[in-house]
């Protein structure tokens, strides 16, 4: 006994979920770019002292130094990782660690508000 199976549109098909891919990638870097440059604002905003943690400005150097590229919060000032893990004279103020925190919720909004509209 043989079964023919014949799909038709498979072409089609193919086309369809290419382009949706595309679409579903363009629509992820942008919720990640966006997630990225709110997080940004809220450690800046902590740095400032506008947050739970004390503030950390003096010269302005830290709080400048804060990017966001890739969905990705960084610094690359020296102090950054003494401010935020503390030293044996200055006590941890986890403007990151904190506002990654604080933010998760957001972040989970932006990042679906995204691909809702595939």
């Amino acid at each position: 006994m043989v079964i023919n199976i014949t799909l038709r549109g498979i072409d089609k098909l193919e086309r369809f979920l290419k382009k949706k891919s595309v679409e579903i990638e363009r629509l992820t870097n942008k919720g990640v770019e966006e997630a990225g440059e709110f997080l940004k604002s809220e450690i800046q905003a902590s740095i400032k002292g506008e947050r739970a943690e004390s503030r950390s400005v003096s010269t302005g150097e830290f709080l400048n130094s804060v990017e966001a590229r890739n969905g990705v919060v960084s610094s690359d000032v020296p102090q950054a990782k003494f401010l935020e893990f503390g030293t044996r004279k200055v006590h941890e103020r986890r403007h990151f660690r904190n506002s990654a925190d604080r933010s998760k919720h957001k972040i989970k909004d932006i990042l679906g508000d995204a691909l809702k509209k595939l």
